[in-house]
């Protein structure tokens, strides 16, 4: 699920608004969120129905995200896989934060 954000000082991989931020505009002031909570695993049109529905920290304008949007939550999910595997192997800790990753 994919909702709107607006603010000043934003980052991508910063907890906002219930979920996280996974794509910005040039300014940094507007962006897309991801919810980081894993709803349901059903069909498109019953998916659409809970995004709807959903309701996180008092936000309530989640959807599905376009193809697009799933194509930059994709990379970005192969490139934390890959952060992650450059971590265990460099046996370097990850600490995750309410500001994203420290």
């Amino acid at each position: 699920m994919t909702s709107k954000t607006n603010g000043p000082n934003l980052q991508i991989g910063e907890i906002y608004q219930g979920g996280m931020i996974f794509q910005l505009d040039e300014s940094a002031e507007q962006g897309l969120i991801i919810s980081i909570e894993d709803l349901d695993n059903s069909s498109w049109f019953h998916a659409e129905k809970i995004c709807g529905n959903h309701s996180n920290e008092n936000y309530n304008d989640w959807r599905l995200p376009t193809i697009e949007e799933l194509r930059v939550i994709y990379k970005i999910k192969i490139s934390l896989i890959i952060f992650k595997i450059i971590c265990i192997v460099s046996n370097v800790s990850i600490n995750w934060t309410k500001k994203g990753l420290n």
